[in-house]
This record gives structure tokens, sequence and C-alpha cells, in this order.
């Protein structure tokens, strides 16, 4: 919900900044150039990994189907709109914006008037960023926890907030080199891991488990025991 809302905040404090001409037919460059850029962005759009931790503990119900799809074609849309918005404010300057969300509506003229009223919009989509940059760091606790089989939590924790403190401290200042890395070359590792293994995922299910067993109390012999 939080989310939503700065992002309605921020698209709507922006729309007096737009400069329709500023954008070009859709495959004005070519196919190509969609392909690859797309290709250079996956590190941004492999959410779908995710359901892979969720594989045997997941409890299919009615119409959740629906309601994922139904939420990653939401998710799509406030992507293309927000791009949209994004190069209509910034045009040629645009690859200069390193927080590119946070910029859009800056130039608006009720900004002006009314001092930086979008950093309530920023502060709500920060609260999602939070718990959106925590998931892996939690992800890779509980299969540490699992892994090791200890009864101290706290072990696997602090190894996992240790290893990614440390890289951190260690790669920080080479942040860009590393990010023009993945952009530039590590497309494949993202579109494998990414989208081709969740897609392959359902094949686990080709293997053939033993049933589960189910526990029932025999209540005539339980009678005739006490007897």
């Amino acid at each position: 919900i939080s989310t939503v809302i700065g992002y309605l905040i921020l698209m709507g404090l922006s729309i007096n900044s737009l400069d329709l001409s500023y954008l070009l037919p859709v495959g004005a460059n070519g196919i190509g150039k969609i392909l690859k850029g797309s290709f250079s962005s996956l590190n941004w759009f492999g959410d779908a990994v995710y359901f892979l931790f969720f594989i045997g503990e997941f409890r299919y119900k009615k119409k959740d189907g629906f309601k994922i799809i139904g939420c990653y074609f939401i998710a799509v849309l406030m992507i293309v709109l927000f791009l949209f918005v994004f190069y209509s404010v910034f045009n040629f300057i645009a690859p200069r914006q390193r927080f590119a969300l946070t910029e859009t509506s800056k130039y608006t003229t009720t900004v002006n008037n009314l001092e930086r009223f979008d950093y309530f919009g920023i502060l709500l989509i920060l609260i999602s960023e939070v718990v959106g940059a925590s998931l892996p760091v939690f992800f890779a606790t509980k299969i540490l926890c699992k892994l090791i089989k200890t009864k101290h939590k706290w072990i696997p924790v602090l190894a996992v907030v240790g290893i990614e403190l440390v890289f951190i401290l260690v790669f920080g200042e080479y942040y860009y080199s590393i990010e023009n890395f993945i952009i530039g070359y590590a497309g494949w590792f993202y579109l494998t891991m990414g989208i081709v293994f969740p897609l392959l995922s359902p094949l686990l299910l080709l293997k053939k488990e033993k049933p589960m067993r189910v526990f029932k109390i025999n209540f005539k012999e339980k009678k005739s025991a006490v007897r």
C-alpha cells in the first residue's frame, strides 16, 4: 500500500513537467535496441527467482495463479508508466540520473511552492525498498539455518550479515565498476537464474515421491486395549 501511495504521489507531481515531444515512437531505433536494453536490465527484473525459495512450502489455493500473474501485470504497467514519465521529463540527460524514481518530481511547480513535498512519496517507496533489500538476506539466512541445523539461530544470522558487510566494505568503492560489469556481461546469468530456471522448476515435480503418511487413531483398538 505504501508503495502504491508513494508512486501515485510522485507520478502526480511529475505531470506538469512532462514534454511528450521527447518521446520517440515505439521501436523507432529497431527491435535490437529494445532487446539489448531488456537484456542489460535483467538484474533489476529477476524477482521471479524468489518463488524458488517457496518450493515445497507453498500450498496452492484457488485463483492463486491469477492473483500472482495479475500482480506482475500491474507491476509491468507501473514500470512502463514510470519510464514514460521519466524520459518525458529528462530526455537526453536521463542516463545521468542515478536515482530515477526520486528525481522525476523535483522540477514540478508544486515542489517549488511547497518545498520538497515529494519527499513524503519517496519515504513511502523507501519503506518497501527496505523490505525488498532484506529479502535476499532473509532467504540466505533461512537456507543456512537448514544447512547447518543449529539451535542457535543467531549464528547463521551473524554469518550472512557479516559476509554481506565485509563484501560492502571491500567492494563498496568499486560500486560503479561492478554495476557496469553486471549490466554489460552478467545478463546471461540473470536470464538463466531469474527466468529460465524458474520456468523449468516444475520439472522437479516429475520425480515420484513417497505418499505422505497420515496418522490415524483407531478408537476401537484403543478401547479394547483399555479393557
